[in-house]
Formats: structure tokens, sequence, C-alpha cells
């Protein structure tokens, strides 16, 4: 298959003596975004971001060179780069001796750029869109109304690339800062005051997107800081909340213990001596039992309760008088004294023995001293 090259000129501008030692280079519009009329081409931005993609990936497969009259042949210059400004690619040149004298004896006014729309990768053929195969000197230009621009002269292009590069990201980002800005206006301040002009619109759009940024930052701040300060409230109230109810559950608990308390004292008359009731617990010993019932859950006092009210007398004999006999100073009879504490210490030797909790054991135990 044949690849069609497509060329496009522009006009040179003026040179400056050559120096062997020190090569003049230019860096010269080649190609811009619109319609070519008498190609009937329409060059998209696409197409340029291509070219460049393509040159610095070195496509072709070597240095690219300007020739004569699209012939090959002597360089007459040799492009060493290839960048966009705006909507304008430029490549940076490098002039040959040759190149120098036929610009400088005004024999040749303009540089036509040389591309294909497919071209083949040289290292594996794969065709790719729009590739830069070099430059060629011509009087038959293609694009009208193009810069002129002088051969010795850089005008400045490196501030140029490297503020329009900047320029483009900023205005594509979504949050421009005020340090952003104030980089694109230093940038700028180092172009040449006749290119200034065609920046000032995108310029004006950057500062506009950079007070809304400014703007935003401040509102979400000021959001951030309603929102700490309402947490902070919540906080306060949650904390002094917490600190309420701990207290309720406190006193709560105070109340439901001092009520069980109460509730364990009624049911432990039951089991102290009285006028009514013989067999039991001495009066004294009723607070004993009384803490003793606080530590079993309420079926065991219940258990508890049961088992001393089917505690029987022994009638006969010296016990028995000791037994029935009342004691005024409220004194347990011998034999019932000696069966609590027999279940106290058998119980005491238990706990020591296994570690379970005193009110099982009692409970296990008491059937056995007041069955």
């Amino acid at each position: 298959m044949k690849f069609k090259p497509t060329y496009l000129s522009i006009k040179l501008g003026a040179v400056t003596e050559f120096d062997s030692n020190e090569k003049p280079t230019s860096d010269i519009e080649i190609l811009r975004v619109g319609t070519l009329f008498d190609r009937n081409m329409n060059i998209k931005l696409e197409m340029l971001t291509d070219m460049v993609k393509h040159f610095k990936e070195n496509v072709v497969g070597q240095e690219l060179s300007v020739n004569k009259d699209h012939t090959a042949g002597e360089a007459c210059g040799w492009i060493t780069d290839v960048f966009i400004l705006g909507e304008c690619l430029h490549a940076t040149v490098q002039w040959t001796s040759q190149g120098y004298e036929l610009i400088k004896s005004d024999s040749y006014r303009y540089v036509s750029i040389e591309f294909y729309e497919k071209y083949p990768k040289a290292t594996d053929g794969k065709k790719l869109n729009n590739v830069i195969t070099g430059l060629a000197l011509t009087n038959i230009p293609a694009l009208k109304h193009q810069k002129a621009l002088t051969l010795s002269q850089n005008i400045n292009l490196t501030n140029c690339n490297m503020f329009e590069k900047l320029l483009m990201e900023l205005l594509a980002k979504e949050t421009v800062l005020e340090a952003d800005y104030s980089l694109a206006e230093t940038l700028l301040a180092e172009i040449p005051e006749e290119e200034k002009l065609g920046y000032e619109d995108k310029m004006k759009a950057l500062k506009e997107k950079m007070a809304k940024c400014k703007q935003d930052i401040a509102d979400l701040e000021k959001s951030a800081k309603q929102k700490m300060s309402t947490l902070e409230k919540d906080k306060i109230v949650l904390v002094k909340v917490t600190e309420e109810n701990i207290l309720l559950s406190e006193r709560l608990a105070q109340l439901e213990a001092k009520n069980r308390k109460t509730e364990l004292s009624v049911k432990a008359d039951s089991v102290v001596l009285s006028e009514s009731t013989t067999i039991g617990v001495p009066t004294a010993k009723k607070d004993e039992v009384v803490e003793f019932m606080e530590s079993l859950t309420d079926d065991q006092v219940d258990s508890f309760i049961t088992l001393m009210s089917g505690l029987q007398s022994y009638e006969s004999g010296v016990a028995g008088k000791a037994t029935n006999a009342e004691d005024v100073e409220g004194k347990v009879p011998t034999d019932v004294e000696a069966k609590l504490a027999m279940l106290n210490t058998e119980a005491d030797k238990v706990c020591a023995s296994t570690g379970r909790p005193r009110s099982e054991v009692l409970a296990e135990l008491t059937p056995k001293y007041y069955a």
C-alpha cells in the first residue's frame, strides 16, 4: 500500500549571520487548527496532538530533516522538537549552512510540513494516524496569513511553551488556587508584550475560576466549622445525658437494693425467734440472716425460707427443754447454734476448695442441716 504525504507550507522570517560553532535555531509555526480550503482539509487539535506524540515516540525511526522542495538530498535543517501552543503546532529547527544560505539569500521564504494521515510504525508496521515525516523549504505555501518568525530568535518560546502548557492544565482542573494563578501571572510576565494579548481572555477565565474556587473553599471551611461546632455541642449534651443516666442507674440500683433488703428483712422474720416462731434464728442474728439472704437469688431465698420453716423441735430431755425454752436475752439454743456453725464451716471449706459462690454452696448444704 502506498502512503501519500501531505504538504502544508508557512512563511519564514529574517535571519542573522550563520555561526558554524553555534548553529541558529528557530521555533516555527508549521500547522494550526482550522480549515484549509485550497486543500479541502479540516485540521483538528487531535491531529496536532497525534503529531507531537508520534514525533516524541520516533515512529519514523530516524531524525527528521528539512529538505528543499520536498526532494531527497542534503539537509537544510534538522527538527529537534515538536510542540503545541494554543491551537498551533510548532517545530524547533536547527539550520545547516545550506539552509541558512537559502533563507538568507531570500531564495526560500516558507516551510512546508510533510505528514501522513496513515503511516506504518518503523518497529512493527502498525499504521498510526497523523505522523510527521519532515519539513521542506518551499515557495508554494498552503497556510495563509502565518506569523513571520526569524531564524535567529526563539522569542522566548520556552516560556511561551511553559505558560501555554500550564494555562491549559489549570483551565482543565476543577480547583485553581491563588498560588496557581500567581504562577501563571509570573510566566505570562516573561512573554513578549505582543504575545500577551492573545491570552487575555484565558487569563480572565482563569482568574474567575480561581475566585470561585477560593469562595468554594471558604464556604467549605465555614460549613466544616459549623458542623464541628454542632458536633461539639452534641458531644457536650451526650456526655451530660450519659452522666445523668449513670447517676440514675446508680440511684435505681441503690433503691432496688434497699427495696430488696426491706423485702428480705420481712421474710427473715419468719425464721427469727419470736412469740409466734419458737424454732429459728435468734433475734440478734437477724441482720446476719438478711445479709446471707442478699447473697442468694430469689428462688434460693424461697428455698431457704421453706427449709427453715420445716425445722422441728426435740422435746425430750434437757435438749428438748432448751429447744422450747424462751431465752429473753435472745440466745439460740445450743443445738441450733451448733448446726448453724457447722453449716458455715462446711460452706467455707467447700468455697475455699472449689471456688464456687457461697450462696450456691449454702443453698446446697442447708437441707443437710435443717431437713
